[in-house]
């Protein structure tokens, strides 16, 4: 889930001889077709964890990482101009290291935690305390119980129903339409090699209003989605449902830096061409999210 960028651009850079900014710029080109094919192969599958049956895609963290992933890309993009090649050279042998570092040490650590040979208990045949089998929660079934003592409420079996969709329409919608106003930003401000729909000048006072225009959208953006994510989770824990075992913990803190973390691997992906999974990524798992 690291993007093809990490091996493309190092391949532009030393078999074409192309400059950083070039082999950036094509390598996004590159494995943009890729991406949607994986995007709509992982939107087909559920979480491992059937505990509670739901998408594999964290769409909640999706959407928050979103405006501030895209607003990251607006600012490496503007920086991949400014910046010398040796720089961003610099600065892609530091990221590839720390990267390809992170990742290494979380596999030896999974290694460590369960050695080979050694079987572990996996959620498909858990057994609750009282001996009998535990109902998978998100099942549409006759009567909801867990464990055969605790009975779901109405309200929680709703939540229940529409976590569970592989296509949540309303979260997908704002996906859209906050990258749809990402790219008519980008065609109204247009740039050194493309025109401006609103014939602004590269550089010139309209053309830093649009820019900063955008960005300030992908606050408020974030700021709402935050505000929304911590109210969904305040009702889903007074109703009992707590986070499993590889997810994202959600509190004001952890909503606050996330995105910033997001903002940052815009940043990589939009100077050097690596697409943000490659600091995501490591960044994720270190958190604790499952691979």
């Amino acid at each position: 889930g690291i993007g093809g960028g990490g091996l493309l651009v190092p391949i532009f850079l030393l078999v074409n001889n192309w400059g950083p900014p070039r082999a950036s710029a094509l390598s996004l080109a590159t494995i943009s077709g890729g991406s949607l094919a994986n995007l709509y192969t992982y939107t087909r599958r559920y979480h491992p964890n059937r505990e509670f049956l739901r998408p594999l895609i964290d769409y909640d963290a999706s959407l928050l990482f979103c405006p501030a992933l895209l607003a990251g890309t607006s600012l490496g993009t503007l920086f991949s101009v400014v910046f010398p090649d040796l720089l961003t050279v610099a600065c892609m042998i530091v990221v590839l290291g720390y990267s390809g570092l992170r990742t290494l040490m979380a596999g030896l650590r999974k290694i460590k935690k369960h050695p080979q040979g050694k079987p572990t208990a996996t959620n498909d045949n858990a057994v609750s305390s009282s001996g009998a089998e535990a109902t998978v929660i998100g099942h549409k079934t006759e009567s909801v119980e867990l464990t055969g003592a605790v009975e779901v409420s109405q309200e929680l079996q709703d939540i229940y129903s529409r976590d569970s969709s592989l296509l949540p329409v309303r979260k997908l919608m704002l996906t859209c339409a906050i990258w749809i106003l990402v790219l008519l930003c980008a065609l109204l401000r247009g740039g050194k090699s493309g025109k401006s729909l609103i014939s602004a000048q590269c550089g010139g006072p309209v053309y830093w209003l649009v820019f900063f225009g955008s960005l300030c959208a992908m606050l408020v953006a974030t700021l709402g989605l935050r505000i929304a994510l911590l109210r969904s989770v305040k009702q889903k824990s007074a109703l009992g449902l707590t986070a499993l075992p590889g997810d994202l913990q959600w509190t004001p803190r952890t909503t606050a830096i996330y995105p910033a973390f997001a903002v940052l691997a815009g940043v990589l992906a939009g100077l050097l061409g690596i697409g943000g999974g490659m600091v995501l990524g490591p960044l994720l798992g270190a958190l604790g999210c499952t691979p």
